[in-house]
């Protein structure tokens, strides 16, 4: 995966991914527990199209100040859009490397990282990062699929095109697991480390569903986990699968809920 593929991909983020993240998003900015804390800095990394931000602006002091951050310069673009449309005036964004942070030590007091360090090369050179940026006290809260009942409907759309056995396995294993998670947290330096799984929906409307799974094959993630090897016809093929096995579990819907579940891991500096 390059920076270019999730700018790309910025497009279909705003219009499907946001409604399956806002939730989390702002179920980790809870978790922190930063709501009378005034005057700080805030990082946010891998930003994507700025759930993190505007859960920031919804939850905490209009004094807060926050840094939107990601290495595609597509949806860091997304998010200045959002905040000079919304006034956000606490919100300024950069392009920047998660693994590879162009800050200074001890020069933040929060970083958050929804959905982004699963998806890194190194995800435990990110998180030491965030310890060596955080100030002593500091918070770095991150958050990781433990599971989503879509990813095994796309588990098994692959499965069927392919011919073999559908595998019960997610492809982020390890992260997945909110053991593991808090336990990178200690292998980075942190302290008084604890974690949550959170369960919420990943909406979509019937009259988008087409689009919708079109945008799946799309998606940087899982075209590197599930389709790299497929070639036009078998990704062709998949989508109807995909289709097939949504409208077998789940019936003819206006709107259809995919349940997931989210690991909430946070440390202390």
């Amino acid at each position: 995966m390059n920076p270019q593929s999730w700018s790309v991909a910025s497009d279909d983020y705003l219009r499907y991914a946001e409604a399956s993240t806002t939730y989390f998003a702002e179920k980790s900015v809870e978790f922190a527990h930063l709501e009378s804390q005034t005057d700080i800095n805030i990082l946010d990394v891998a930003c994507g199209t700025g759930v993190v931000a505007a859960a920031v602006v919804k939850l905490l002091s209009p004094t807060v100040s926050l840094t939107s951050t990601d290495y595609a310069s597509g949806m860091v673009d997304v998010v200045s859009s959002k905040a000079e449309k919304l006034g956000w005036k606490n919100v300024k964004t950069e392009v920047m490397d998660g693994m590879n942070l162009p800050l200074s030590e001890a020069s933040i007091d929060a970083v958050f990282c929804v959905f982004g360090v699963m998806l890194m090369p190194d995800g435990a050179k990110a998180l030491s990062e965030f310890h060596r940026i955080l100030v002593p006290g500091g918070k770095a809260v991150y958050t990781t699929w433990a599971s989503q009942e879509l990813q095994h409907l796309l588990l098994n759309a692959m499965a069927k095109t392919k011919g073999e056995e559908p595998q019960g396995r997610p492809w982020v294993r390890s992260w997945a697991d909110l053991e593991f998670c808090k336990e990178q947290l200690v292998a980075a330096g942190f302290e008084n480390v604890s974690g949550v799984l959170c369960s919420g929906d990943m909406p979509t409307d019937a009259e988008n569903l087409d689009e919708f799974i079109a945008s799946m094959t799309r998606n940087p993630g899982i075209r590197t986990a599930l389709l790299k090897d497929m070639n036009d016809d078998q990704i062709t093929q998949f989508k109807k699968e995909l289709r097939a096995s949504i409208i077998e579990k789940y019936g003819e819907q206006d709107v259809y809920k995919f349940r997931a579940d989210a690991n909430i891991a946070m440390g202390t500096k």
